[in-house]
């Protein structure tokens, strides 16, 4: 563990200035507590250097100052027991020493020397005798102590330059110190060889014997499931059924074929409907001339009308005809349509030559 500076004070009295009241001092005899809070920045806080020492509970009683480091050094004493107070800074065996003036004047007066003679001279010249140093000013601290990082062994340092860790020449040198170590020592062991690595001798790769290869074997194939075995009398019997039913289904087809080779309109059917048609005629023969006996028509109006009714009836006559051909060619039945074709064809010839047999005869 070591001593770490936490507050660093400005001991360049060229700048340092140093108030009272508002106003700065011309010179700072009998004002050290002042002038150390104000190199320090610290507020002040006691009337005097002793009343400010008795205060302090960081106190050492001892001249074991922390090397290195800017503390607060105390005695007690003097001129109405005001006690005193300066800035030391301990290097091994030696210190410095920045304390306010003895005469008038307004910057320090500096102590350098062996620690216990120059301690020594401040307590005469001064009229004080020593107290010791403190941690803090107040309640402001000046130093810590801190535990320090914990060091290496040397050969370890050494396997690390083998490796490269630390640099080379100077730079080494300087590393190492900054770090706590010893160049010397160190660069010793690197000489003999310590921690350098091993070099590991080339292995030489042996490949395992080739195990010989197994001969594949084929798949085996798979079993073809056996098909089951035939009943004969179930198979006789299943081709009899196949044998009606297909005969059912000739004798179907053969009616289905009759009806169709059926003509649409039988020669009776024909003769009939002329016979009706020859009764219409004569009907509207006589409606026309009962209702034309009070007027005169000419023989050209009298034909017209004539023809304009027995076409109406002719049309009637061959409307179902018409109506049977076009669903047979809607069905793709062209033998049925053949055939309502062919009876069209003749009832509207025979209609034709009646209406100019009527026609002739009306004349």
């Amino acid at each position: 563990m070591s001593w770490k500076q936490t507050l660093y004070p400005n001991l360049d009295d060229k700048k340092l200035v140093v108030y009272y009241k508002g106003k700065p001092l011309t010179d700072w005899f009998l004002w050290c507590l002042a002038v150390v809070q104000k190199a320090f920045n610290v507020a002040p806080f006691a009337e005097s250097a002793q009343i400010a020492w008795s205060w302090n509970n960081t106190k050492h009683q001892d001249r074991n100052l922390p090397d290195g480091c800017f503390v607060p050094i105390w005695w007690t004493g003097g001129y109405k027991n005001y006690g005193h107070v300066a800035i030391a800074k301990r290097t091994g065996n030696r210190i410095q020493i920045w304390s306010s003036p003895y005469t008038r004047k307004p910057f320090f007066d500096y102590f350098e020397g062996e620690l216990n003679v120059t301690i020594d001279t401040i307590s005469r010249i001064y009229g004080v005798s020593y107290a010791g140093w403190t941690e803090t000013m107040n309640a402001t601290r000046i130093v810590e102590w801190v535990n320090p990082p914990q060091l290496k062994s040397n050969e370890e340092i050494a396997a690390e330059i083998w490796q490269k860790k630390w640099g080379d020449g100077e730079e080494r040198k300087r590393r190492l110190a900054a770090a706590g170590y010893s160049w010397d020592a160190i660069q010793s062991l690197v000489d003999k060889g310590v921690g350098k690595p091993v070099e590991k001798p080339a292995e030489t790769s042996q490949e395992p014997p080739k195990q010989p290869e197994q001969p594949v074997e084929p798949p085996k194939p798979e079993p073809v499931p056996e098909a089951p075995k035939e009943n004969p009398q179930e198979k006789e019997k299943q081709m009899e059924e196949n044998k009606t039913e297909n005969i059912n289904k000739d004798e179907q087809k053969a009616e289905e074929k009759k009806e169709i080779m059926k003509p649409a309109l039988a020669d009776e059917q024909i003769n009939k409907i002329n016979e009706e048609y020859m009764k219409l005629a004569n009907a509207s023969t006589e409606a026309i001339t009962e209702a034309g006996s009070g007027f005169e028509f000419s023989n050209k109006t009298k034909i017209i009308a004539y023809l304009v009714g027995d076409f109406l009836l002719l049309g009637s006559a061959i409307t179902p005809q018409v109506v049977l051909a076009i669903m047979s060619l809607n069905d793709k039945n062209m033998t049925a349509f053949g055939t309502a074709l062919a009876s069209i064809l003749a009832t509207l010839g025979s209609q034709i030559l009646l209406i100019f047999k009527l026609l002739k005869k009306k004349k």
